[in-house]
């Protein structure tokens, strides 16, 4: 309803207040992070912002990882890179393999050792990676493939690849996709988490 009253509102807070514990129900996985935020929030946006190359993919990839190796479902919609090259960034982290050495096929000699052990971790975990979700109509045909197996977060890689179709102004079809975002948190008791990338140009000005 558009007015909730107060009985509705406790309806709903009271329960869910009686879930907590000591640890928070979706941790990042850092633990200073964590402790900062408790965690991400369920029907909630949190937007992960930095410049070119800062790491905000590596770091909701960590993210990511991370929760689906608690045993929570994790939908990745990467607009930026293919799905081989994220599953390549978590091969590299989870092997402890430098990614230039990868990149350059200096490859260690136990390589194949290391990888049936990734293999068998990333095959346990409820995650997937999608090329996919340019504009909200394709976000919801996502959700709608999940529907009897919700996810508990997802992950948007990054928001400034989003379609501006049918929109006057870039900005008005973030704002219009954030918003969306928002309701699909909402809707889905779900946290979703937007990587977004900072213009380099308020840094190059004092």
């Amino acid at each position: 309803p558009l007015i909730d009253t107060p009985k509705t509102i406790l309806d709903g807070l009271i329960p869910e207040i009686k879930t907590r514990n000591t640890k928070p129900d979706l941790p990042t996985g850092i633990s200073p992070l964590d402790q900062h935020l408790w965690g991400l929030r369920r029907k909630s946006v949190m937007i992960v912002s930095g410049r070119p190359g800062e790491g905000k993919s590596s770091l909701i990839g960590q993210f990511a990882w991370n929760l689906a190796d608690i045993g929570k479902k994790v939908i990745y919609l990467s607009i930026e890179m293919s799905r081989e090259e994220l599953t390549e960034r978590w091969l590299c982290g989870f092997c402890e393999i430098d990614s230039d050495d990868l990149r350059k096929g200096n490859l260690p000699v136990d390589f194949d050792q290391r990888v049936a052990t990734f293999q068998k971790a990333y095959e346990r975990m409820n995650i997937r990676t999608i090329n996919y979700g340019r504009n909200v109509a394709q976000v919801r045909q996502v959700m709608e493939l999940f529907d009897k197996d919700k996810p508990d977060v997802l992950m948007i890689d990054h928001i400034q690849r989003i379609s501006s179709a049918g929109f006057q102004d870039r900005r008005d079809a973030i704002t219009e996709y954030i918003n969306e975002m928002e309701g699909l948190a909402v809707a889905h008791n779900m946290s979703v988490v937007v990587a977004s990338q900072l213009n380099r140009e308020p840094t190059r000005r004092k």
